[in-house]
């Protein structure tokens, strides 16, 4: 006796279509006339419980659409990564089978720009990091050259100097720290996070999760390897966006003493070894005085101006230095 293909014999009518597909005896009325609306939903429906969840189509078909939903989020979260909370409590087969209901974690150069949205510590970080939205001189490839939205970092500095003050904000030099920069010097210290946050603002993480966005991207169709994808990716998305709040929790803590522990720790990457004034601690904060590199380089400045004869003084940037030497 020849099989049937389950998708052309459930197409006969509804009751075949329960008979063929759910299995779990006579419906009730209330399923029934849930079904006669949403018949191509719930078979649909089904076929993902069989894909991904084998064996468990009894157990989540049980009960009313909205728990059947539930049950279906609740068993696939443990076996490969939560679904979204607003698709699956909103009990709607339809929502779910349209495509891998996930929150998504990145961001937009609209969202950047909202200043206000940013909580102090995330504001101080990225006054540290490139700008990651401008302009590309020539192709980026071949040489060209990014030119970042100087207006931005200015309106960024405006809003942090009641915070941190002018004078921190002027020892960063240019447009910051490159993200591949304060990975080498941050990661597996106390500061481990903020090149993590570079990558996020730029959206170069690497990983769906903390890439993309529902404001530039639709939906995805369920697909074998892009759950697979997603699922090895889920733990070290939500790892990196763990340490890029841990570091943003901290430099709250203690707004400008924190900050200008970390913006010293990375000043240390402009100075040679040899010219380093005093031996500094593994985290690069506090020197065997008790001083911090910001103190340091202050008494350094003083030093120099007490000296004889001529020498070339650099002066300390200041915010308006910034906007100047970006202007072009």
């Amino acid at each position: 006796m020849k099989k049937r293909n389950w998708a052309t014999a459930a197409d006969r009518n509804p009751l075949g279509k329960l008979a063929d597909r759910l299995t779990i005896g006579p419906p009730t009325i209330t399923s029934l006339l849930s079904f006669l609306d949403s018949g191509e939903y719930l078979l649909v429906f089904a076929g993902l419980i069989d894909e991904y969840l084998p064996g468990k189509r009894r157990e989540i078909m049980t009960g009313t659409e909205e728990e059947r939903v539930r049950k279906f989020g609740e068993l696939f979260g443990k076996a490969y990564f939560p679904l979204s909370d607003s698709d699956i409590y909103d009990g709607e087969i339809e929502r779910i089978v349209q495509g891998v209901p996930i929150d998504l974690y990145g961001i937009t150069g609209t969202n950047y720009e909202e200043l206000d949205d940013w909580s102090e510590g995330e504001l101080m970080m990225m006054a540290l990091c490139h700008t990651p939205y401008g302009e590309w001189t020539g192709h980026p490839g071949d040489g060209g050259k990014f030119h970042p939205n100087t207006s931005l970092k200015i309106a960024l500095f405006d809003e942090l100097k009641p915070v941190i003050g002018v004078e921190l904000l002027s020892q960063i030099p240019g447009d910051g720290w490159d993200a591949k920069v304060l990975h080498r010097l941050t990661d597996g210290t106390k500061f481990e996070g903020i090149g993590a946050f570079a990558d996020w603002i730029g959206q170069d993480t690497g990983y769906i999760w903390t890439d993309g966005n529902w404001d530039e991207y639709g939906p995805s169709e369920w697909d074998p390897e892009l759950v697979a994808r997603l699922k090895q990716q889920y733990k070290p998305a939500m790892k990196l966006l763990d340490d890029k709040n841990r570091l943003a929790r901290w430099l709250e803590e203690k707004k400008p003493e924190h900050f200008a522990q970390l913006l010293g720790y990375l000043r240390l990457s402009l100075v040679p070894k040899e010219q380093l004034p005093l031996p500094l601690n593994i985290e690069g904060d506090i020197t065997k005085n008790g001083k911090t590199l910001v103190e340091i380089f202050d008494e350094e400045a003083k030093h120099r101006g007490k000296e004889k004869g001529p020498r070339v003084r650099i002066r300390v940037a200041t915010v308006e230095d910034f906007v100047a030497g970006t202007a072009f």
